[in-house]
């Protein structure tokens, strides 16, 4: 047996300090890429060759495909019309109020209506009735619109109130102060619907017309001509009427008869950023020479669809009929028209031509979203300026010829949805004296949606003071506070009441014709 002994020492590491010097900052430095433009290089090409065969086969199927239906477009669903419209109302004052309209439904070439129309009120001084009719049919063709109208108007006025005349006269009724006029009026007009202005296009009307069984009658015809003449816009304006009067038997008057004539040619041009229109008017009359009356507009947009600027030389004119006057003043001298006769029987009241030949400067501003001024200034001369004179219990009409001075301006705003705003002024001032016409009217009016059903509508309205005598006397100047309430119950039904003159107001609007002071209506109306 051997025995051996070995032995063996292991490595010892002593401990090693480290000092680790004060600002020293470790780095790893950044990899370098040494290609920074690396390519790749493709060799490998492809063989894009196609062989293809074609062959004539046929399949045998008795499969048979539907045809597709031809697609139907329906129109959006249009809303429902109410064909039928009746009202009526009563108030203070003997109030009664009516009326009735009826319209046909949607027609591509045919529509027709009826209206009938009723106000009346009688008070301890006066009555008057008011009542209108108006039946009217259109026809529509490939070139024509067609339109006929009758129409009837019917007005009674009497007045009674504190009339020395009257008072100091027992014998004198009701009767003996009544004013009435019918009137009644046949029309017929076409429009021409030319798709070229090429082409002549004219829009003409007729009508005959009859005041109280031929105390007053009037044919009237006259005719619009355009087209387009070496690029400019022509017209040519045509008219004929013939008045005549007391053509009744029964009426002990002498017949009159008065013929009226004219036409007037005009165009317009474009030039330097105006717009110029030129037109002459010639008239002809059966008692008078022939009258020769140019015409010429400029207008300039200053800046689009905000300010508008014209002016110019304009002339105009209003033949006076007994029609015409009566709707103004309800108590004027109409002999051999159903009028009793109060003191002397004198001559008819003289019907004559008034013109008004004036220059003018007018503008147009959009001063914001929803809110437009409009304002004019015209001065010229009016020939046969007719007003109202008193004579006993009733009025003559009157003319002068005078140099006139007339403004007006008009401003609307829409506030919101709820409040809409508009002011009406006018100012009229003459060289020479007119009787019983104000120099300042004003109308004043503010809609009110209070809520989707309910709807206010005040308004007032303001007159100045007129002149009634030579010696300086004066009508006493006119303000006027209305409100219209309105409420829609529904669709169909809806009620209103109407307050009117709240100021209670009694003022004389013609010599010792009181005025009637506050009164109210209330009414319902309804849609079927």
């Amino acid at each position: 047996m051997l025995v051996g002994a070995t032995s063996i020492f292991a490595q010892d590491i002593s401990t090693t300090e480290i000092k680790v010097v004060e600002g020293f900052v470790p780095e790893v430095p950044d990899a370098i890429r040494l290609n920074e433009q690396a390519r790749f290089s493709d060799t490998i090409k492809k063989d894009r060759a196609q062989n293809y065969e074609i062959l004539n086969v046929n399949l045998a199927s008795d499969y048979k495909t539907k045809p597709l239906s031809a697609a139907h477009v329906k129109d959006d669903k249009i809303s429902k019309l109410h064909s039928t419209k009746i009202g009526f109302g009563f108030g203070s004052s003997w109030t009664t109020q009516g009326s009735l309209v009826h319209n046909s439904k949607r027609s591509k070439n045919i529509s027709y209506g009826v209206i009938f129309d009723h106000f009346a009120h009688k008070y301890s001084v006066a009555s008057n009735n008011k009542n209108i009719a108006c039946l009217y049919a259109k026809k529509i063709t490939s070139s024509h619109i067609f339109n006929l109208n009758l129409d009837y108007d019917r007005r009674v006025a009497s007045y009674y109130g504190d009339d020395p005349i009257i008072l100091s006269n027992s014998s004198y009724k009701l009767g003996d102060l009544k004013n009435r006029f019918a009137y009644t009026k046949l029309t017929l007009a076409a429009i021409s619907k030319q798709d070229s202005n090429q082409k002549l296009n004219h829009s003409t009307r007729f009508f005959l017309s009859d005041l109280n069984e031929f105390s007053e009658n009037e044919l009237h015809v006259s005719s619009n001509f355009s087209r387009l003449l070496y690029e400019l816009p022509f017209c040519l304006a045509i008219r004929f009427d013939n008045y005549f009067r007391y053509y009744n038997p029964e009426i002990r008057l002498e017949e009159e008869n008065l013929k009226y004539f004219s036409f007037s040619p005009s165009t317009s041009i474009k030039k330097y950023g105006f717009d110029f229109d030129f037109s002459v008017d010639f008239e002809f009359l059966s008692d008078n020479p022939v009258g020769l009356f140019p015409q010429i507009g400029v207008t300039k947009e200053l800046v689009q669809d905000i300010l508008l600027l014209n002016g110019g030389l304009r002339y105009s004119s209003q033949m006076q009929t007994l029609k015409l006057l009566s709707d103004q003043n309800p108590y004027i001298h109409s002999f051999g028209s159903n009028q009793s006769i109060i003191g002397s029987l004198e001559p008819p009241n003289t019907l004559k031509l008034t013109g008004l030949h004036e220059f003018y400067l007018a503008m147009r501003n959009l001063l914001g979203k929803n809110e437009v001024f409009e304002g004019s200034i015209a001065y010229g001369k009016v020939k046969n300026l007719a007003y109202f004179n008193v004579d006993d219990h009733r009025f003559e009409i009157e003319y002068v010829d005078a140099k006139q001075l007339h403004a007006y301006a008009i401003y609307n705003k829409s506030i919101n949805e709820l409040v809409d705003l508009e002011l009406v002024i006018n100012y009229f001032a003459w060289n020479k004296k007119v009787y019983q016409k104000p120099n300042v009217t004003l109308k004043f009016s503010a809609p009110i949606n209070l809520r989707d059903k309910i709807k206010a509508a005040p308004s007032i309205s303001y007159m100045s003071p007129r002149r009634l005598t030579e010696s300086g006397v004066f009508l006493s100047h006119q303000f006027h506070v209305n409100i219209g309430l309105y409420y829609f119950y529904s669709e169909q039904l809806s009620a209103y009441l109407q307050l009117n003159n709240l100021t209670n107001s009694k003022e004389d609007f013609f010599w010792r014709y009181r005025e009637i002071g506050f009164n109210g209506l209330v009414g319902l109306e309804y849609l079927f």
